[in-house]
Parts: C-alpha cells; structure tokens; sequence
C-alpha cells in the first residue's frame, strides 16, 4: 500500500472533472445509442472524483484484505477491457472522448488500487493469473486472426504491390512488377524476402487474408526471441512482461500486413537473442552468429545495414566506456554482420539491384542532409509510435525513464541501440515510419518489459508483486483494445473473414472475359490478378527507354490501350494523380465510353469500356 500526498488525490479530482466536462458535452451531441454509456462513464468520474476528495482530507490510511483486492481487480480489469473493446465510430472526437476516458480511468484506478491495498505481497493463486492470461493471449490470437482483413487498416498500394511482386517471381523465376506489364519496373525494392511470400501464395493463393496470415504468424518469433533476450538479460519476470507487451504492441501489429518489415523484426530479435547468449554463455561464435543474422535482414530491407550498426554500437560500446577497454567481441560481431552482407551483395545486389544497394547507402553517407529536416523527422518517428498507440507511447516514455534512472549497463545498452535506430531511421525514411518501427519492437518490448525492475536489482525473477502485475495489466489494457477492438466486431458482426470485394470488381468478374486487358487502382489486383492488369502507377515507373519514349502520361496509357478502366473516386490516390488528370484532359471522352455507372448508394466506380 502507498500513501499519497493530497496533491496527487487533488490531481485526481482535476482529471476526473476534465472528463466529466468532455462527457457532458459529448451527451449532448451522441446518438442515442451512446448515450447510456457515456452516462455510465459518467457516474464511474463522479465517484472517482469523489473518493479522491474523500482521501485528499483523510490522512488516515486504508488496507483492505484479499477478497475486497480481488473483486477491486477483477471489476476494474473487467470494466477497463470492455471500454477499451467497444468500436468507436471514426471519428476524431470518438477517438479523442475514448482515449481521455481510458487515461482517466487507467490513471485513477491504478492509484486508488496503490492507495487501498498492499501491493508488496506475491499474488495468490498465481496459477490461476498466468493460465488466464494464457487463454485471453490464446483467444485473442484466433480473434485477430479472424478480423485480419479489417486490422491493421489496409494498406491499399503496398499490400496489392507486394503481392504482385511474389507472384510474378513465382510465374517467371524472376522478381518484376506485372501491373506495369514490361512499361518499367522498381528494381530497388525487390527483397529476397518475397521469396517466403511467393511460396505461401503457391500454397493457399491471392488474397489479402490468407497474404496477411504469413505476417501475422511472423509476430511470433518476433515476441520469443524478445521474451528469450529478456530473460537472459533480466530474468523471468520481465521475459513475461516483454512477451506480453509486444503481444499487445499497436506497432508490431502493423507487421501483420503484406510487407517485408516483419521479416527484419524477426533477424533483430533472433540477433539480440543470440547476443544475450554469447554473454550468458562467454561463446565468442555466437557473437559471430548474432551479427550473421542481422546481416542476413537485409534480406528483408536494406535498412537492416542501419538496424545493424545501431545494434553493433548500442550492445558494445556502453561496455567498452564502462570498463574503459577494447571488447574483442564487437568485432566478432561486425565480422558475421559484414559475412552475410557480402553473401547478400553477391546474391541480391550484383544481381540486379545495385541501384537499391547504392541509394541506401547515399542516404546514409550523406553530409547534405538538413539538420531540421532530420531532426523533424526524428521527431516524428516518435510521435509514429502515438499514432498507433497513445497508451503505447505513455508506456514508452515511462520505460525509458525508468531505464534511464537505473543506471545499469544493459538499460545504456538498450537505451543507445534505440536513440541510433531512431536516428538511423531518421536518416533513411521521410514517411511511412510506423514501417521503420517495426524492427524496433524488440527494444521496445525489452524497456517496457524491464519496468518492474528496480535499481540495484540484478535478477528480476519470479514471482511479481501484485502491485506490479496488477498495475501493469491496467495499463496493458488500452494497448490491447486498440489492436483487437475492430477484429472483435468482425466476429461479434459475423463478417467474412476475406475483405469485401468491390461492386466494380464483381461486375468486371461477371461479365469481362480474362483474357480482356483491365486498369484501376492497384487495390484491384487482389481480385483481377488472372487479367492483363494495369495499375494506377502505370506511367510512374517507366523504365528510362519509355521515360524518352513517351512524352506524357496520356501517351503511356493510350500505348497501353485497356479494353478496360476502373475510375473511383473512393480511391483517391489513383483518382488525384492518375484518373482525374486524363478525365479532365477530355482524353476518357475520346477513347472510350461508360459501360457501368453504380448507383452511387452502392458504388462512386465508373466502368469505361474502349470504343476505338
């Protein structure tokens, strides 16, 4: 049990009094539906609100015993969970109301819980949390993997393209881009990575599902070789708090789309895996081993080259400056990091991509690059992690904290290998960081994991206190609500595990013979995959003989000549920089004409078919 001081009680009351201002503002404007919830939110801040005043005066303290301790933690884990399990309409107010409610709550709850109960003790019947916590972990699993389709949120040019890519090499024994049928191609992005995902579409075919299926089943090794890092540099306790932590993760669920950055999450963690092994074990080979694996992620991403040095400087260097001498492994380590790399260079880059090779290391290398500009992108590859979770954030920063004040060489270790791969991402990509992040995750999980620790605690073994298991449940919880909130509806709503297909697509499916040339956005090639498909990207990745050859985006797509063309609105991207342009251009009117116009109730998409 902890005391605290009135202004902390006094803190509560303000955050409990915020909300009840936001929520009665939000009453007014709900629908109906909403309405009785946000009354209950109510009621729960008013009594907060309340018991904090209640003990900002009374200084006498309260203990109660094991059975008010377990309906307290029961009713509130319960009541946190559902809050943060309800859909929330999309909408920026929603979001907003639901995350100050969950703050609130979480914030309160856990300092009433310190304030009425003693923490210090080991929970009773520990069997009974860890086996819950093993079938929520278990149920939770097979619910995201149902509503796999509907979270992360789609990602409607890279996954379609990255299928495409694996499906071609498994056509022709070569890596290209079939949506830009031989006008040009992206040799740069084509990582050997794709080898895995071509093997997984020969096996259960095309599709957004069964394409994130691979990813999702990735996230695992990611979680054990973090879990077993954590153990050998921790101990047992924070093993099972990392394991939990990326379990819940908001960025490591980003992994499960079509992508190839849950392919350099795995090398990072099985590499930080095998660099606790070589320390626990004193075996200067595993050392080699863990650098061969980081290189071998560049497999997966040139990135890796950066993630490598972050870790080749994070994991070494704070033991050099603390015993003020020369670590012989480092160099072990950069000697298997520099092996596999070669193998990759010879492999990959010689082959046919030394353009990707050698862009990578510009960007690295570069002297001109802004300093505002890389600080702003800095910045931003933190406030990424916010945008995928607020709580996950708020987890961070704390774990960062705590880290920093122990002062023990495996937090500086961990601490430097996060602030370089910041840096390092910084460096390399402008946008689309939640992607840059992924490979990050394991560090993540180890700060965030490592919270329990206390200073000066070499082993942190079990068991947890109760005070610590409890409070970081409820913090856990919020995170956990964001990645498995819309799979939940999916099931609850009874939707089809595979996405809905679009009315143009059906109709094309319907009425188009396949042997019939077809383009829209490349969204659509999850469906017309068997067509001559062109994707909206078509005039944008012309090899240099068609860049001379065709003067403008009208010549490429009128050398082209679909029988067919897919325009939607709904698709900005391929509407605003493809469609729109050549609609206006009036070079649509002169070619072709509608063939279907939707009711826009069903559909904003409009068919043309090619007249001459």
């Amino acid at each position: 049990m902890q005391r605290f001081r009135p202004i902390v009680w006094v803190g509560i009351i303000a955050l409990n009094a915020t909300l009840m201002g936001h929520l009665l503002f939000a009453l007014n404007t709900s629908p109906v539906d909403l309405r009785l919830r946000l009354s209950i939110s109510i009621v729960v801040a008013f009594a907060s609100a309340l018991f904090a005043l209640w003990r900002a005066f009374d200084p006498v303290p309260l203990l109660l015993g094991d059975t008010a301790h377990n309906l307290y933690t029961t009713a509130t884990t319960v009541g946190l969970l559902i809050l943060a399990l309800v859909p929330v309409p999309p909408d920026p107010n929603a979001h907003l109301l639901q995350t100050h409610t969950l703050l609130t709550f979480v914030f309160t709850s856990g300092v009433i819980y310190q304030s009425l109960f003693d923490t210090a003790s080991p929970p009773r019947n520990r069997q009974l949390w860890y086996l819950g916590t093993l079938i929520v972990l278990i149920l939770l699993t097979l619910i995201r993997l149902y509503g796999l389709a509907t979270y992360p949120a789609v990602d409607i040019q890279d996954e379609p393209w990255m299928t495409a890519w694996s499906a071609y090499w498994l056509k022709t024994g070569r890596y290209g881009d079939p949506t830009l049928l031989g006008f040009g191609d992206a040799y740069h992005v084509f990582p050997r990575f794709f080898w895995l995902h071509a093997a997984w579409i020969d096996l259960f075919g095309i599709g957004l599902w069964q394409g994130r299926v691979l990813s999702f089943l990735l996230i695992f090794p990611v979680i054990i070789f973090s879990g077993a890092a954590a153990r050998n540099l921790y101990g047992m306790r924070v093993a099972l708090m990392t394991t939990v932590t990326l379990f819940a993760s908001a960025v490591l669920a980003a992994a499960a789309r079509i992508r190839h950055d849950v392919g350099l999450a795995v090398v990072v963690a099985c590499s930080l895996w095998l660099y606790t092994e070589a320390i626990k074990r004193g075996a200067r080979p595993l050392h080699v081993l863990a650098g061969l694996m980081i290189g071998l992620g560049i497999y997966a991403d040139y990135h890796a080259a950066a993630y490598g040095a972050a870790l080749l400087v994070g994991l070494y260097v704070p033991g050099m400056v603390q015993r003020r001498r020369w670590d012989a492994n480092a160099l072990w380590y950069a000697s298997g990091l520099l092996i596999s790399a070669s193998v990759v260079l010879v492999v990959q880059a010689l082959a046919n991509d030394m353009a990707g090779w050698n862009s990578v290391w510009a960007r690295l290398l570069s002297a001109d690059r802004d300093p505002v500009d890389w600080a702003l992108t800095f910045a931003g590859s933190i406030v990424s992690i916010g945008l995928a979770s607020v709580f996950e954030l708020l987890l961070l920063t704390i774990s960062v904290i705590a880290a920093a004040r122990r002062r023990h060489l495996r937090d500086t270790q961990l601490l430097t290998t996060l602030l370089i791969g910041h840096g390092l991402l910084a460096l390399l990509v402008d946008d689309q960081l939640i992607y840059g992040l992924i490979p990050l995750t394991p560090i993540y999980g180890l700060i965030i994991g490592a919270l329990s620790v206390q200073p000066g605690e070499v082993h942190a073994g079990l068991p947890f206190k109760r005070g610590q298991l409890v409070s970081f449940t409820m913090i856990l919880i919020p995170i956990l609500g964001m990645t498995a909130t819309r799979p939940v509806e999916a099931v609850l709503n009874r939707e089809r595990i595979q996405p809905t297909t679009p009315i143009a697509v059906e109709w094309m499916l319907d009425h188009v013979p396949v042997e019939y040339s077809v383009a829209g956005d490349l969204y659509y090639y999850f469906w017309l995959n068997d067509y001559p498909f062109a994707s909206h990207l078509l005039a944008d990745y012309l090899s240099p003989e068609n860049a001379a050859r065709f003067p403008n985006a009208e010549a490429v797509w009128a050398a082209f000549a679909p029988k067919y063309v897919i325009v939607d609105p709904a698709y900005p991207v391929s509407y605003d920089q493809t469609f729109a342009p050549l609609l206006a251009s009036g070079w649509f009117s002169a070619h072709y004409d509608i063939a279907v116009d939707f009711d826009d109730a069903l559909s904003t998409a409009v068919i043309y078919r090619r007249t001459h």
